[in-house]
């Protein structure tokens, strides 16, 4: 099973996230479908991104809305 947190990991890796923040808006329950997307809001001169979060369920219900920061993983 993956958390919520699974697309903050694959765009920043294990070790790039360097601040993360986000509000549950709306309950969430077993059996829920939940869609993350990411905006990515600056490009900073030091290489790091800043993003914002948001999270619908299967209704199109916003659920989760949060900002996240880091140095974009590298494979």
């Amino acid at each position: 099973m993956r958390s919520f947190e699974f697309p903050i990991a694959a765009v920043f890796g294990d070790e790039g996230l360097q601040r993360y923040g986000a509000d549950f808006l709306k309950p969430v329950w077993p059996g829920d479908t939940l869609t993350a997307e990411l905006t990515v809001t600056a490009v900073n001169f030091d290489g790091s991104v800043e993003v914002d979060i948001s999270t619908t369920d299967q209704h199109g219900t916003l659920v989760l809305r949060g900002t996240a920061a880091g140095r974009l993983a590298s494979d």
